[in-house]
């Protein structure tokens, strides 16, 4: 500070928060409160602060200054969050096409399990997809009502519910049935990360994130053979679906 005698001001330029909003008690033993009366002191200020220095503004409003290790450390944080939000958001939308190419591998041991037609197990395959097709339309608006978190649960249940029957299931009326309600789950499932995306994904990495939620959507037909043709061989064709 000059030696004038005038009062010293405090440092005006700082963003104003309250003491609440800041979530920070005013200055206690130990932290400094800065105070300048020049460019230079405001200079010096800025090149000494101390990691957990409070500043005030002239109305008497402090905020605590993050240090740039801590905000490093926040970055790398919801890095680590998005890549775990967007690898589940992936792996939901995945769900629909590795059934369905899983389904396929095991047609001819359902047919002779359940002696049933090959028009039949074609419906059943056919309801599975026309559901997954229909039930998008509803579940926007649901989504825009409820939120995505309970739409997203509800899809979630209705695909495990519909799977677990299906494992269950012993004649082909039911298999259709139950292959009908797993097709509604899949069509919640698949319209709740495009919505998640949207709502918290910046414009300008938007088309980044749709990105690698379609790869896992095309990640799924190429895997679900594979899976499908092992666990039909090893483990029966009923095991796809737990």
């Amino acid at each position: 500070l000059d030696s004038s005698d005038h009062k010293p001001t405090l440092v005006p330029w700082l963003p104003q928060m309250d003491d609440a909003a800041a979530g920070q008690s005013p200055p206690r033993t130990g932290r400094s409160t800065v105070e300048a009366g020049s460019h230079k002191d405001i200079v010096l200020r800025q090149m000494s602060l101390a990691n957990d220095a409070i500043v005030r503004s002239p109305e008497g409003k402090t905020r605590r200054l993050v240090p740039e290790e801590e905000q490093k450390g926040n970055s790398r944080a919801q890095a680590y969050m998005s890549c775990l939000l967007l690898s589940f958001l992936g792996q939901v939308a995945m769900f629909g096409p590795v059934q369905g190419s899983m389904y396929t591998v095991a047609i001819k041991d359902i047919q002779s399990d359940m002696n049933a037609s090959l028009a039949l197990i074609g419906l059943s395959l056919s309801m599975f997809l026309w559901a997954a097709a229909i039930f998008p339309i509803p579940t926007g608006p649901a989504a825009d009502r409820l939120g995505r978190r309970p739409t997203l649960l509800f899809g979630l249940a209705c695909f495990c519910l519909g799977s677990f029957l299906c494992a269950a299931s012993t004649t082909i009326g039911e298999l259709i049935a139950w292959r009908t309600i797993q097709g509604l789950g899949y069509a919640v499932c698949s319209v709740i990360p495009s919505c998640v995306v949207s709502d918290l994904v910046p414009r300008s990495h938007k088309g980044r994130y749709v990105g690698v939620i379609w790869f896992y959507i095309f990640l799924g037909p190429g895997i679900g053979p594979l899976l499908g043709g092992f666990m039909t061989e090893y483990l029966g064709w009923r095991s796809m679906f737990i």
